[in-house]
């Protein structure tokens, strides 16, 4: 049995979008094959959905991605992400009703998006939770409208661990398909990590993670999988020169006949019209460098410390300016602070909400504060 594992899709067009002919293959190899999908299909022309007040950009995508997603060989589809409520709830709730057989998990109302979807595989019950970390549309409040407020799962809700655990007996194989992290960050936050192994420790066989929009690496916990991030499986971006943010990994998980969980992660690359298998030194190259940190604690945690100071100065400003203003000038951030005690500036709340809201923004500010005032 093969389970395959891709990272975020966000396509403005399907019309001219191809898989290579060894992708194609590797995807028909999977009995199911699992996909994040990153924005609400809907059609923008008609003025229909608007976009709700929030911090970052409001995305969609081509109003086909469905059927392509169905057409290619993808039976899962998550939408436990940041971006699935950017248009509101009818636009969710339009994405979820265009897809016709693939299971989609981590979305709708309450009783829905907390729901594992279970899919039968030669006789065995594979099941699947899609979860992600608290942005806006995320699901967090249980005691307001529970049974009538539409969103994505939240995956440091109390009653996530009740769910995998109720989950685990029911099923043969469970599987954690999370979406969070610090973006661009090509390494994960020790608390995702602890949050990724304690999945495992509740009786969870893999964890796979996508959103920081690089690859992250992976590891094997207790015989089982930890992938931290997939990277971008197909999202179009503008500037070329961000690399890694065309890069992506397949993460195949085959489990034998005697229960044995084996992982392979395949790299891939996408271009305008294409997303292919990256086979070259770089490619090979770049997840060698990224696993080796990862699992060589002194590089890790050099690496992480390093991470975090550098963003604090990046929090500061945004904070400050409502996430418009990426300086890493100290004396910049003060002459801000003093416009906004003496000119009265505007402030937008909608970064600040989601600063303290989002937990990967705060546990990255928290560290980088620790390290800069020599806080216990």
């Amino acid at each position: 049995m093969q389970i395959n594992f891709f990272g975020d899709f966000v396509a403005p067009s399907v019309t001219h979008l191809s898989l290579s002919k060894d992708l194609e293959k590797l995807i028909g190899k999977g009995d199911v094959n699992v996909v994040n999908c990153e924005a609400v299909s809907i059609d923008n022309a008609t003025g229909k959905y608007g976009k709700i007040a929030k911090s970052g950009p409001n995305l969609s995508q081509d109003v086909n991605t469905p059927q392509w997603l169905e057409a290619h060989g993808f039976s899962v589809v998550s939408l436990a992400n940041n971006h699935i409520f950017d248009y509101g709830e009818d636009a969710l709730l339009a994405t979820m009703h265009a897809f016709g057989e693939a299971d989609v998990v981590g979305s709708g109302k309450w009783s829905e998006a907390y729901r594992p979807c279970i899919v039968n595989v030669q006789g065995k019950k594979i099941g699947f939770i899609a979860l992600t970390h608290c942005e806006f549309g995320t699901l967090t409040d249980k005691w307001e409208k529970k049974d009538e407020s539409i969103g994505a799962a939240w995956i440091n809700h109390p009653c996530v661990d009740k769910i995998v655990l109720g989950t685990r007996p029911c099923v043969d194989y469970l599987f954690i398909f999370a979406h969070a992290g610090v973006e661009h960050v090509n390494q994960p936050l020790p608390e995702w990590r602890d949050r990724y192994r304690s999945f495992i420790d509740m009786g969870c066989d893999g964890v796979i993670a996508s959103h920081p929009h690089v690859i992250q690496g992976w590891e094997t916990y207790k015989g089982k999988p930890i992938v931290y991030s997939l990277g971008n499986f197909y999202f179009p971006k503008k500037d070329q020169n961000a690399a890694n943010w065309f890069r992506s990994i397949c993460a195949s998980i085959r489990i034998e006949g005697k229960g044995s969980i084996e992982l392979n992660c395949t790299p891939l690359r996408f271009e305008p019209d294409n997303v292919y298998i990256d086979d070259t030194d770089k490619a090979q190259d770049y997840l060698q460098k990224v696993n080796r940190i990862l699992n060589d604690e002194l590089l890790y945690m050099d690496f992480i410390n390093n991470t975090c100071r550098v963003r604090l100065e990046i929090y500061y400003a945004m904070l400050l300016n409502g996430g418009m203003a990426r300086c890493h000038n100290m004396k910049k951030i003060l002459r801000l602070l003093h416009d906004y005690a003496f000119k009265g500036l505007n402030f937008d709340s909608t970064w600040f909400y989601n600063f303290f809201r989002c937990e990967s923004h705060r546990w990255c500010f928290e560290r980088g504060m620790k390290l800069q005032c020599g806080y216990k």
